[in-house]
């Protein structure tokens, strides 16, 4: 699948040997590695194979939501499918995940409800998170005071909700806001210094850093304001 079909990079990709050696199990040698011959460290030919792979994986949701369908389930599931990370394929020249880019830390969100939208899309920022608020509110049992995130129940219903509330990603060495279009990464290292900031409507693929732009000096001070206040709380929990 997808063997003869032409691959259009992203605009920020650089041409990359995209092989990652896995941990656990450990990966055989890079030339006897099944998954390196596939593609032989040919990065049209790994974006090809991950086409094919997104489109198996689609297929089987397919298959998924027509069992609860056949099983009179549907009326009464909630379905998300989610996943934990991205995966930068060539894109500003890095492979695999762990960074703030958002091929790496954007990741597809699609639910399913009764009596929920159908065929919507929608734009609000939501969170990991927010995943546990969300699904106790359409079981319809009692928000947890302790948790973290926010229920995006009613987007998934079809109804409006506040999109003006930050989302916030992090590893050891940055963490990132978003903020309606705005997002500021920040380098842990010492303290929190900004070193990134996007209009993502306007530069979807992050190949114009506005982080010493004057014109938006004083957006880049409030979210970083927002971020290091969340910083604080988040590693006060340890």
């Amino acid at each position: 699948m997808y063997r003869d079909v032409k691959i259009t990079r992203r605009p920020n990709a650089t041409d990359i040997d995209p092989y990652t050696a896995t941990v656990s199990p450990r990966a055989p040698k890079k030339g006897d590695d099944p998954n390196y011959r596939a593609y032989g460290g040919n990065l049209d030919r790994y974006l090809q194979l991950y086409d094919a792979m997104v489109t198996q994986l689609d297929a089987n949701v397919g298959r998924l939501l027509a069992a609860l369908d056949r099983l009179g389930l549907a009326d009464r599931t909630a379905v998300i499918f989610t996943s934990d990370h991205g995966d930068m394929q060539g894109s500003h020249g890095l492979k695999n995940k762990g960074v703030a880019w958002e091929e790496s830390v954007r990741i597809p969100c699609v639910v399913r409800v009764p009596g929920g939208a159908k065929g919507a899309v929608c734009d609000a920022p939501v969170s990991s998170v927010d995943y546990l608020p969300t699904c106790l509110d359409l079981a319809g049992a009692a928000a947890l005071a302790t948790a973290a995130g926010v229920s995006f129940a009613p987007l998934a219903r079809g109804r409006t909700q506040d999109g003006a509330r930050p989302v916030f990603a992090e590893m050891p060495g940055w963490c990132l806001i978003r903020r309606g279009d705005l997002k500021l990464v920040a380098s842990r290292k010492q303290g929190l210094q900004a070193t990134h900031l996007f209009n993502l409507k306007d530069d979807p693929y992050e190949m114009k850093n506005l982080v010493d732009d004057p014109a938006h000096a004083a957006a880049k001070q409030e979210l970083l304001a927002a971020l290091t206040e969340w910083n604080g709380r988040v590693t006060a929990r340890g």
